[in-house]
């Protein structure tokens, strides 16, 4: 089968300026590490796919000094920059298509990277070779609800925008039952919509505009997502938002 990259290599040199700080990636890293501390306590041997620049890479590493974590990415241009962010781990290039079980993972992770593949269940199908035992966990986060679609979508070469239902059935096929869900972006949903609504036809896009922002705006919705974390903590249903995150486990 052809392979489908899925993703502008560009993109790189793009997030490299704003993930370290901007409201969105640090927001989300937090949230990651206390999944990965309430599901799994520490991630063992632990398999990232799709590390992109190492962002997330470095939180986990942080928070799990003792973690082997394993940095998979497809294309050269994000494991450069993994690399030079994180020189002690070991990143790999890897088309997850090709897990075949030869090695077995505690945790495996996946932030933001199956909506860029065309084939997503044969990935998932793939990490279920991959994981060691009943007790390995995956990790997943996915942008949610084809209404939100625009040309940031577009630009970022997405083959979808997930519903749950979607993801439950595709994880069932795939071997794994889902243990635990939740939106992100649960408070900011209304303002995203809004904001995508002008973006599904435009014809003079910059992808810069979707991380374009002040230190003061910035400083706001890092607030509002540290609410919507401390409401997640008291069990806060967040049925919808701009991404669908996901725990499951293999069957």
């Amino acid at each position: 089968m052809e392979r489908n990259t899925g993703f502008q290599e560009q993109s790189f040199d793009l997030l490299i300026k704003y993930e370290d700080w901007h409201w969105w990636f640090q927001s989300r890293n937090k949230m990651i590490v206390k999944l990965i501390k309430r599901f799994r306590r520490q991630p063992g041997q632990m398999l990232e796919i799709g590390c992109g620049n190492g962002l997330v890479t470095e939180a986990i590493s942080k928070s799990f000094p003792d973690a082997d974590i394993i940095g998979t990415e497809f294309f050269r241009e994000g494991l450069a920059h993994a690399q030079a962010r994180l020189p002690d781990v070991t990143f790999e290039q890897l088309d997850a298509r090709d897990l075949d079980g030869s090695r077995l993972f505690d945790t495996v992770c996946a932030f933001d990277v199956l909506e860029h593949i065309d084939a997503d269940l044969e990935v998932m199908k793939a990490v279920r070779r991959a994981m060691r035992d009943a007790k390995s966990r995956f990790f997943i986060t996915v942008p949610q609800h084809m209404s939100l679609w625009s040309e940031a979508d577009v630009f970022a070469k997405h083959e979808r925008r997930y519903s749950f239902a979607e993801m439950q059935q595709k994880l069932k096929e795939a071997g794994f039952t889902i243990e635990y869900r939740t939106s992100y972006v649960f408070l900011l949903a209304p303002l995203m919509f809004l904001s995508r609504r002008g973006k599904q036809a435009a014809t003079d896009y910059n992808p810069e505009d979707e991380f374009n922002i002040s230190n003061t705006g910035n400083r706001v919705l890092s607030g509002i997502m540290a609410v919507e974390a401390f409401l997640r903590g008291l069990g806060v249903p967040m049925p919808f938002g701009g991404s669908l995150v996901v725990v499951a486990k293999p069957f």
